[in-house]
């Protein structure tokens, strides 16, 4: 009766579960089993048992079972597969699991799970379909960037030119409304390329040796012109071990630097108080971190509203956002950067009292370290206007866009330089291999040639490997920059060119050939 009633809980237990059970011996005959679904088409009871579960398989499955079903039996452990059967017009996915029961007994049970799999294949769609997305979004942004760049460095170039003129009052007042507008719609660009590049995993560290307190140094004097327009006390203080040298991602420190304390500056009324504090901070033999905090008198912001502060595109309020105009991506993308340099942003404000933003970022310390300074002609100027005759150069510059090359040619021409054109890639390699030139601006993009491919030629000519190859490219992503570098190229210029910058690069280049030539 203890049997019988035993039976009977099993026979209860396996009634009520949803999954096919079949109970076989050790050949895969089959000796039982239990269907709880009508739907499943099987021949009746009697011609099924005694036959053979392979017999009603497909027979590319037939195979697959046949070893799961001999590995079961041998390990003395559960194995799993998927096995697909057609009924009802559609194909049916099982997962079943081959379980040895006994020497002379295995039980598979199978469970239907046409539903997961459907959602699995939606999951697996939906994701390729995003990533394709994300990848052609950066690729628009990255076509956009340069069509864009490409008008912007004429309209720039130009209105640099033209600060470089006699003007009256009133037209300069005209000039910087234009520039200014300009370099805003520029920022705007820079902003939006890399929150995209963020999104698509594509920001890649690099690393260089640094000194903290000379790279913040320089950067508070750039943004003291601001400053001091709105009469804000701008001030910086440094804690002892910013004067030694450290390694890390200088360029992605120093944009997240600028972003905090352009935003105090922006954020703080007249008569206001920005107090930046950096320090080191060691935390092994190898490794320190820098720890910067930026601290305004400005308009403060909401306790509910600070975690909202790093969310794309947010703005804190809208009538503010009126006020301070932005894209509402600068926090964000700082925010990621900071995460990538392996430190963490922290706010702490109080309305109408001023906020504190503070971050930090890991550094590697550096050893021995030995600078090597080399002599530079330094000169204090206001006006680059005929440089050619203190820092000489013979220029080669490959260019095939008219718009770029008339821009060129007025820059090159005021700064005093006569230069030589290539109109594609391949002559300008055939120049270089021609006649000698001190330096070469190359256009990245170009026909027949590109200048990546150019440069990589201009390398193999026996009295050009060392000859300076300066990119000229509207193309702002990183490994633009990275590409141009591995063809060959020595330094890199994006557009829209800047007058100015232009200037500095030539002067560097002047002053080290002068500097090997002594």
């Amino acid at each position: 009766q203890e049997l019988i009633a035993s039976e009977n809980r099993l026979r209860i237990l396996i009634d009520n579960i949803p999954d096919i059970i079949f109970i076989y011996d050790n050949d895969g005959v089959i000796l039982d089993y239990q269907i709880k679904d009508s739907e499943v088409p099987l021949t009746p009871r009697e011609n099924i048992l005694g036959k053979k579960i392979t017999e009603l398989i497909s027979k590319d499955q037939a195979n697959e079972f046949s070893e799961t079903f001999a590995k079961a039996r041998k390990l003395g452990k559960i194995q799993t597969m998927i096995l697909n059967a057609k009924y009802n017009n559609r194909v049916s996915s099982f997962e079943v699991k081959i379980v040895p029961l006994d020497k002379d007994k295995v039980m598979s049970i199978s469970k239907d799970i046409t539903t997961q799999r459907i959602w699995e294949k939606g999951l697996v769609e939906s994701r390729d379909a995003a990533n394709q997305a994300s990848k052609a979004k950066s690729e628009f942004l990255a076509n956009m960037s340069h069509e864009i760049r490409t008008p912007m460095n004429g309209l720039l170039g130009i209105i640099e030119l033209l600060e470089q003129t006699e003007l009256d009052e009133v037209q300069v007042k005209y000039i910087r409304i234009i520039k200014n507008s300009g370099n805003s719609l520029l920022a705007i660009i820079k902003d939006i390329l890399d929150y995209s590049k963020i999104e698509a995993g594509k920001i890649e560290l690099y690393s260089s040796v640094f000194i903290p307190k000379k790279e913040f140094n320089n950067q508070i004097q750039i943004l003291s012109g601001v400053a001091k327009k709105k009469k804000i006390n701008l001030t910086i203080n440094f804690s002892e071990g910013t004067e030694h040298p450290y390694e890390g991602d200088l360029e992605k420190v120093m944009q997240v630097f600028l972003n905090l304390v352009g935003n105090a500056i922006k954020f703080t009324p007249n008569n206001g108080d920005v107090q930046v504090d950096t320090g080191i901070e060691e935390i092994s033999e190898e490794l320190a971190i820098l720890r910067t905090s930026v601290k305004d008198s400005g308009i403060g912001i909401e306790k509910d509203l600070i975690p909202h502060l790093t969310d794309a595109f947010y703005q804190v309020d809208s009538s503010q956002s009126r006020l301070f105009q932005g894209t509402g991506l600068g926090l964000a993308i700082s925010n990621k950067l900071i995460e990538l340099l392996g430190g963490e942003l922290v706010v702490t404000s109080e309305l109408n009292e001023g906020s504190i933003f503070t971050f930090t970022v890991l550094l590697k310390k550096v050893f021995n370290q030995e600078v090597q300074q080399k002599k530079k002609i330094e000169i204090d100027r206001q006006s680059w206007v005929g440089m050619s005759s203190e820092f000489p150069l013979k220029i080669l510059l490959a260019e095939d866009n008219d718009l770029n090359l008339q821009l060129m040619d007025l820059m090159l021409g005021q700064l005093g330089y006569v230069f030589e054109v290539a109109r594609n890639g391949k002559e300008a390699v055939d120049l270089a291999a021609e006649k000698h030139f001190d330096l070469i601006l190359m256009d990245v993009q170009m026909p027949i040639l590109n200048g990546l491919e150019a440069s990589t030629q201009i390398r193999k000519l026996p009295k050009n490997n060392l000859v300076p190859i300066i990119g000229l490219s509207a193309n702002v992503f990183d490994d633009d920059q990275k590409k141009a570098l591995d063809a060959g190229m020595s330094d890199y210029l994006t557009k829209p060119i800047r007058l100015a910058a232009l200037a500095e690069k030539l002067k560097y280049y002047s002053s080290d050939l002068i500097y090997k030539n002594n």
